[in-house]
């Protein structure tokens, strides 16, 4: 089991030579950081990344909250995009978080070869969040009208069900206790998936 603690993404999957692809991040413990990030430079393209049974703690075991405390987190924009594809997020904790669940194609802070932003096959399996900070919410953000966030979302129950700027998205939602994306051009639906709300030990 990993234990992270720093004031950037606890973990940053992107592309900054080549593509990234199979690649799973298993069993971590991230402490007061950015979240489990996906991005922000996509331009050579995102394919099959499984992070699963991590913990993500919006601030330190001091106490320190982070400075961006996300959770479950994809981010990228025009500068630096590309294709994401087939991210699965499965059995996720959070504690002390303050951005539940982005996706964020508009992403705004990123540099390297222009590209358009485009998720695909985006699985969210198993999440868990409690004692969320002010303001929590979630945002599920595409790029425009051609290229959505297409996302399926099965057993989460968030403490906080707030949309944020959600925009140009397709959500199919399981067994979701109240979080319901909501925007310009966001469409949802239901589908079935097999799993459940995970079970969390948090270390405090």
């Amino acid at each position: 089991m990993a234990r992270g603690s720093v004031c950037d993404d606890g973990i940053a999957v992107k592309t900054n030579k080549a593509a990234a692809k199979n690649i799973t991040v298993r069993n971590t413990n991230i402490f007061g950081t950015h979240g489990l990030s996906i991005g922000s430079q996509t331009f050579d393209g995102v394919t099959n990344v499984l992070f699963e049974n991590n913990y993500v703690y919006g601030k330190s075991s001091a106490g320190v909250a982070s400075t961006d405390a996300n959770a479950i987190n994809i981010k990228t924009d025009q500068e630096c995009g590309g294709l994401v594809q087939q991210v699965t997020y499965t059995n996720t904790c959070i504690r002390y978080a303050k951005h539940l669940l982005v996706v964020n194609a508009n992403y705004g802070s990123c540099s390297g070869t222009a590209g358009t932003p485009q998720f695909k096959n985006i699985v969210v399996n198993g999440a868990l969040s409690e004692n969320s900070v002010s303001g929590a919410y979630e945002e599920i953000e595409g790029f425009n009208s051609s290229n959505l966030a297409q996302l399926f979302v099965a057993n989460v129950k968030f403490d906080v069900n707030k949309n944020n700027a959600d925009q140009d998205a397709t959500v199919a939602l399981d067994n979701v206790n109240g979080f319901l994306p909501s925007g310009t051009g966001v469409t949802t639906s239901s589908f079935t998936l097999s799993g459940s709300v995970p079970t969390c030990t948090f270390a405090f």
